[in-house]
């Protein structure tokens, strides 16, 4: 009798002394949607600090939860069960679930699907003089280099955008967001006379209409531009020619850093 008295005496002290220490991680605080799903973790029964990573939902980055797991006081965050994902990150975009969208080689479609997973189709698109670092399309000779080429990009390029032109069409474009050309299809790159043009936009550089130079090319590797480094193709006009010929009113702008363009304005 003295025996079971002892153990049932000892029990209950050991209960005592871990209710006593066991902090409070029942979630507090505004709850998110969805529910905790079920965990199959097999863990020793004890309630250690370090093992509480969130005491509520608000603790919990985006949609996830705090939830318990294994045995004794362990909280983490983790996706509610049954929660799909409502968008998808495509090229620095978000898009809805069942959302068409370009892709970025500018012939492709996208679709937006179940789970934030982006599909695109397959298309050979056509060929063209597109830059692979996204930097500015130049039509100044460049030793060892052919007409069009390649120049490096001016800064970090932040986005980019396809513009649909038709030769057969005297109508001006202009890369938006003070973007440059950084790529175009072949010309044309269909019966109908429509070229496809790239333009981007680098971080931290800009231009002003002032600095800005027209000139008129024909699309030929013997034309070239007239135009000094540091000038970037942004916009220009098509022209269709007799015999065949395609011209272009270019407008090149030269670019400069944000802050040197504020040092010049200040003057």
């Amino acid at each position: 009798m003295n025996l079971a008295f002892t153990v049932i005496l000892f029990v209950t002290s050991v209960l005592a002394t871990y209710a006593s220490r066991r902090p409070n991680y029942r979630p507090v605080g505004k709850q998110k949607p969805g529910r905790c799903p079920v965990s199959n973790i097999i863990t020793t029964c004890d309630c250690r600090p370090e093992n509480i990573k969130c005491r509520g939902d608000q603790d919990c980055p985006g949609v996830q939860k705090c939830c318990s797991f294994g045995c004794g006081c362990r909280t983490r965050c983790v996706n509610p069960a049954g929660r799909p994902r409502k968008v998808c990150r495509y090229n620095i975009k978000l898009y809805r679930v069942g959302q068409r969208f370009p892709a970025t080689d500018g012939c492709n479609t996208c679709r937006c699907g179940a789970q934030g997973r982006v599909t695109c189709s397959k298309r050979k698109c056509a060929t063209g003089n597109f830059c692979d670092r996204e930097g500015p399309i130049s039509f100044r000779p460049r030793y060892g280099k052919s007409i069009p080429n390649c120049l490096r990009a001016p800064g970090p390029v932040k986005r980019h955008k396809f513009i649909n032109i038709n030769i057969n069409k005297s109508v001006p474009y202009r890369c938006p967001g003070k973007g440059y050309v950084c790529g175009y299809s072949r010309v044309p790159r269909d019966k109908q006379g429509n070229v496809l043009v790239k333009c981007c936009t680098a971080q931290g550089v800009s231009y002003d209409d002032s600095e800005c130079v027209r000139y008129f090319r024909i699309e030929s590797p013997k034309s070239l531009s007239p135009t000094k480094p540091g000038y970037f193709l942004v916009g220009s006009t098509p022209y269709c020619l007799s015999k065949n010929k395609i011209g272009f009113f270019n407008v090149e702008c030269r670019f400069r850093k944000v802050k040197d363009q504020q040092k010049k304005y200040r003057r």
